[in-house]
């Protein structure tokens, strides 16, 4: 068996931060609850998703974790380092590990951290009225025997990770279009979605989430940040301050246009400032 490369595609799980219920009022149960930093964190930092990427490379799982935004190979700088691995060493971690022929987890904590984030999400989340188990709504293609098992597993995962009174995943069907059903009317608590280079620079892929941009993709039609932006809740304004300062950098690293090594490695804390904060969760590449 010859495994594989990996698709072009960085698949990250993309929250939406202005979900409507499916009669148009807003679903103050998960906006809350996904404002919160250490709730989003126990997705990056405790969400086991090895059965989840069986799903696409049975024999070895690992291949097909992501731990970043920008997908692997976009660019590299003057002394041929990937770009990604920049974003690594602005995170703490050092590239792919492997223990004898198994990849092992890169930002994955410890199972007492994970137990002490959860609480600590639990308690802030209690304080502003959130009740548990927060329900996350999740959408596969109706009649889709493998979309269907996908989101079968990662409804597991869920349970397995954080046991059942913190996250449910709340799984929903679409018929044929998932902007036009799903991501447009806002009913998503998150989507697993993937980005691919146009071109060989890293805006390409951050440039999609910042603030005040109409041509901020994502930003626009997938976490309506841009939404909340204009309407903000009290409860939404640490998350505003976190998505400004990745914007602020993101900002900053265009700016630098006659110096490439310069220009990478302010992305690169631009990236890790988005990761740190948990504003979109890296997911998988397909192997």
């Amino acid at each position: 068996l010859c495994e594989k490369r990996p698709t072009k595609y960085a698949y990250d799980f993309h929250f939406n931060f202005y979900c409507l219920n499916t009669d148009g009022t807003p679903n103050e149960n998960w906006n809350k609850a996904v404002a919160n930093r250490a709730f989003r964190r126990c997705f990056q930092e405790g969400l086991n998703l090895i059965p989840y990427y069986a799903r696409f490379n049975k024999i070895n799982p690992l291949k097909c974790e992501n731990n970043y935004y920008t997908m692997k190979g976009v660019c590299y700088n003057s002394k041929g380092t990937d770009y990604v691995d920049l974003v690594a060493k602005e995170l703490g971690i050092d590239g792919e590990k492997y223990d004898g022929e198994t990849m092992v987890h890169l930002r994955k904590s410890t199972a007492d951290s994970i137990a002490a984030l959860k609480k600590q999400a639990m308690d802030e989340l209690t304080a502003i009225g959130v009740t548990f188990p927060v329900k996350a709504p999740f959408f596969f293609v109706a009649g889709n025997t493998v979309a269907q098992d996908n989101a079968t597993v990662l409804k597991q995962c869920f349970t397995d990770s954080f046991g059942d009174d913190f996250i449910q995943l709340d799984l929903g069907t679409y018929v044929s279009s998932l902007a036009k059903e799903v991501r447009i009317p806002k009913l998503h608590g998150f989507v697993i979605n993937g980005w691919g280079a146009d071109f060989g620079d890293p805006v390409n892929f951050l440039g999609q989430e910042v603030l005040s941009d109409d041509n901020a993709y994502y930003a626009q039609t997938t976490s309506w940040i841009a939404a909340v932006e204009a309407d903000p809740k009290d409860y939404q304004k640490e998350l505003l301050a976190d998505y400004q300062e990745f914007t602020d950098l993101v900002t900053e690293a265009k700016a630098i246009v006659t110096d490439t090594d310069a220009r990478y490695a302010a992305f690169a804390k631009a990236e890790a400032s988005m990761l740190n904060n948990a504003l979109c969760i890296p997911c998988l590449y397909e192997v």
